[in-house]
């Protein structure tokens, strides 16, 4: 959830700034090629922002969804040795994928898992992981 929040308030920074300065280029009469370049930062700015927006009318509004069923996690190496965590789903042939340190005692293997996210996003809001066989929940943090 920091990691979207970090996106969307970065974003927005960068793009009213990118505004601003273009304003700034036009009025000066600067460079081709210094037009070119802040029209390329306030095109991927855009496009960051709306990215973020669009994930924040789901968590705005609440709009969460369910996934339970047979599962088998994974840890992972990341870039720069950041650990994470990919859940895999049998069913539905869908994954997600945390930071480890939100579920630092979570172990690899084939579970029963329970994930509560908001809709169409990786964001998750709970985590439940289960024996497959005695359907006991591990503890995972």
């Amino acid at each position: 959830m920091f990691d979207f929040m970090f996106a969307l308030v970065g974003s927005t920074m960068l793009l009213i700034v990118s505004i601003y300065y273009l304003r700034e280029f036009l009025k000066e009469g600067k460079s081709f090629k210094g037009k070119l370049t802040l029209i390329f930062i306030i095109f991927f700015s855009s496009i960051l922002f709306i990215y973020s927006i669009v994930d924040v009318t789901k968590i705005m509004l609440n709009q969460t969804e369910v996934k339970e069923g047979k599962c088998e996690i994974k840890k992972n190496i990341g870039y720069r040795g950041t650990q994470y965590i990919s859940v895999y789903f049998y069913e539905g042939n869908s994954y997600f994928t945390f930071p480890i340190k939100k579920y630092p005692l979570i172990d690899e293997g084939d579970f029963y898992c329970t994930l509560e996210h908001y809709r169409d996003t990786d964001i998750e809001i709970s985590l439940k992981v289960f024996n497959p066989n005695s359907e006991q929940e591990l503890k995972i943090k």
